[in-house]
């Protein structure tokens, strides 16, 4: 038996920019460029790490609707902000310790699987598949404290190569089911932020998304081997990021 899932994550609010040819985003000071490290580990290395910590969480990451408390935070030395992985408006509040840099998902999709025998099992394929979805992103803006952050497609990222993770029978990822419990291998990909360590204080981070937050199946049925991405629809969300 081969089990998978695909997962979408995404977080928002703010006047949308179009994706195009535009030339590189300005450097902003308070965000690591594209592509460039933080702590030691390339962005993308970091991203695998985010999901590896989302698939292991107990209980479910990315709750919908309202102001919520933030999950998955952490000890390391990035700190960890969830998004909303669905349309509609949701608030997150976190407690961000002083020094860290925060690695935040605007719209991500990854694909992972438990065994090699799964149809999308390599990685060129589980690459292709993920970024179908990433690259369907119709429109996006990202703004840090009412300052806008320029170009947001221009900070594409993936994993360079599949990360692993353990799900725990009594976490949200299994559910109760053992079947979908133990490791798991998969590759992500999408559009993330990695801020500089913040100064001490309140910041406030909006993004808005229009993307693909359901897949089809290229039979008309409901299920597949091979998602494609939806329809694009909207998702607004704000992270309060305070700093001590």
């Amino acid at each position: 038996m081969s089990l998978r899932k695909n997962v979408v994550a995404a977080f928002a609010l703010a006047a949308l920019a179009i994706p195009g040819a535009a030339a590189r985003a300005d450097h902003d000071t308070r965000v690591v460029r594209a592509g460039g490290s933080a702590a030691g580990k390339t962005i993308g290395e970091w991203t695998g790490e985010w999901w590896q910590a989302a698939i292991e969480a107990s209980d479910f990451p990315f709750p919908v609707g309202g102001v919520q408390p933030g999950a998955l935070g952490g000890s390391r030395p990035v700190f960890f902000a969830v998004a909303s992985p669905g349309p509609g408006f949701t608030v997150y509040t976190y407690t961000v310790p002083r020094g860290k840099f925060v690695l935040l998902p605007l719209y991500t999709y990854s694909w992972a699987v438990q065994s090699s025998e799964d149809p999308c099992s390599a990685y060129a394929c589980a690459a292709r598949l993920s970024d179908r979805f990433v690259r369907a992103t119709k429109a996006m803006s990202v703004s840090i404290d009412g300052e806008e952050v320029e170009h947001p497609f221009e900070h594409f990222e993936r994993t360079p190569q599949f990360f692993e993770a353990d799900a725990p029978v009594d976490g949200w990822w299994a559910g109760g089911d053992p079947a979908f419990a133990g490791p798991w291998f998969g590759y992500a990909s999408g559009y993330w932020l990695m801020l500089k360590p913040l100064s001490p204080g309140r910041h406030v981070v909006w993004i808005t998304v229009k993307a693909p937050y359901s897949s089809v199946c290229a039979d008309g049925t409901d299920t597949c081997d091979i998602p494609f991405p939806g329809m694009p629809e909207l998702a607004k969300t704000g992270l309060i990021l305070t700093v001590r």
